[in-house]
């Protein structure tokens, strides 16, 4: 009975943590609408790079992939409380809600998560469901821990061969790390590598950068910008 009482503690206090960050998700909706996964008719009123970012035909959904990061024996963050707060947790619940709101607002768009439930992925194969879904838009949800108070905030990150600073270095690398664990044969490295090839061809860096500067916009007006804690590479 303590037991079954403590896991329904720690789900209570997960759902109530992405229940304030889903009120925020739908910020991340709006930013996509405006960064150019609105439906086709809208885009093409507007000649605005920002709004004609993705291009796609009247006949087929634009595909976001949700990657709540994480999952199984890579529990990311640890939070306050007995039994803690989980990062693989909190970000598998805000990928659902954002799903739901991504869909509900731009009807144009097919959500499609990495994984459903408590899952340990690798790095390649978080890419590899992504490439399958034929993904226009990928993005990785995270929460971060720290013990000191006064960091607080949100940032967005975009992949790119050079990091903006060596703070922003550390944490991806730690991420990709971590991605990467326990599979001998799987090279997180190699992953990365193919992922930053894919952005060349594509041009999709430009457009991450776009979009990326839309939801630190968004969210800024939601939570003050004095949290904002800018684009990072």
């Amino acid at each position: 009975m303590e037991r079954m009482s403590q896991q329904r503690g720690k789900e209570r206090r997960s759902a109530d943590v992405a229940r304030r960050w889903a009120r925020q998700a739908i910020v991340l909706a709006v930013a996509c609408g405006a960064a150019g996964l609105a439906p086709t008719a809208a885009r093409a009123a507007s000649p605005d790079p920002a709004t004609s970012a993705a291009t796609t035909s009247p006949d087929r959904a634009v595909v976001v992939v949700l990657d709540p990061g994480h999952g199984g024996t890579n529990l990311g963050a640890t939070g306050p409380g007995t039994p803690p707060l989980l990062e693989k947790r909190l970000t598998l619940q805000l990928a659902a809600r954002l799903g739901s709101f991504l869909e509900q607002w731009l009807p144009a768009v097919r959500v499609v998560l990495t994984r459903h439930g408590d899952e340990y992925l690798t790095l390649r194969q978080r890419v590899e469901r992504s490439r399958r879904s034929r993904a226009d838009l990928f993005i990785s949800l995270h929460f971060n821990a720290t013990p000191s108070r006064s960091q607080q905030g949100f940032e967005t990150f975009i992949l790119s061969a050079a990091a903006t600073d060596g703070e922003a270095g550390r944490l991806a690398a730690a991420e990709n790390e971590t991605a990467s664990r326990g599979a001998a044969e799987d090279s997180g490295a190699a992953a990365v590598v193919a992922i930053l090839a894919d952005l060349q061809r594509t041009a999709a860096h430009g457009r991450s950068l776009l979009l990326a500067r839309a939801v630190q916009r968004r969210l800024a007006v939601v939570r003050g910008v004095d949290k904002d804690r800018g684009v990072r590479q």
